[in-house]
């Protein structure tokens, strides 16, 4: 695409069979605004902290969407995307976002990778924290190699319709599973930063 033609936009679906085929790109959407890592983190933060971080889901949320509408109010009135704009600043500006999304993905893979590891060492207590993190961060590694981003859509489509399930059903949980405190399994091999402690 051209800088500052038009945005091309494709027809809306009209089978049931075609809106299907759109929802695994809005699934992993969605799996890369909240993951299991994130609903682990906030359990672990609400454990320890009580509602005192609650203004700050307040304060991200207004900002998410202020930020969101921008760059879709940029997109459909320039007919750029949001780094077309950034290149049409000037060198400093790819210079300054080069520096800045190195650092970002940086802490962003190691952050992302540890909270994978806390809901998976929440599950699987054998395996440390740290183990869990590294092994996340080999798997995603593997898929940014291999780059089909259809086998990736697919993956996250799958994990995002189980997180989906079993996210709300495990809040019943405590009533389905009753293991006394001080032998549960968990409770041996943990880290110390988990729930239930």
């Amino acid at each position: 695409m051209k800088e500052g033609s038009p945005v091309q936009t494709k027809t809306p679906p009209k089978t049931l069979k075609e809106r299907f085929l759109l929802i695994g790109p809005g699934l992993v959407a969605a799996a890369t605004g909240v993951g299991a890592g994130d609903l682990v983190a906030a359990l672990v933060a609400g454990t320890k902290f009580g509602t005192v971080f609650v203004w700050t889901i307040i304060a991200g949320a207004i900002i998410k969407y202020f930020l969101n509408e921008g760059v879709g109010r940029f997109q459909l009135a320039s007919g750029q995307t949001i780094l077309q704009g950034w290149r049409s600043l000037g060198h400093w500006a790819l210079i300054y976002f080069g520096i800045y999304i190195v650092i970002w993905g940086f802490i962003y893979g190691a952050a992302g990778s540890s909270s994978a590891a806390l809901a998976a060492t929440a599950i699987f207590p054998q395996i440390p924290l740290k183990g869990w993190a590294i092994l996340h961060a080999i798997i995603c590694l593997i898929f940014v190699w291999i780059g089909r981003y259809q086998f990736f859509e697919k993956v996250m489509s799958l994990l995002t319709g189980i997180m989906f399930i079993t996210a709300p059903l495990s809040s019943f949980c405590p009533s389905w599973i009753k293991l006394p405190r001080d032998s549960s399994p968990a409770r041996q091999t943990a880290p110390s930063h988990m729930p239930w402690d």
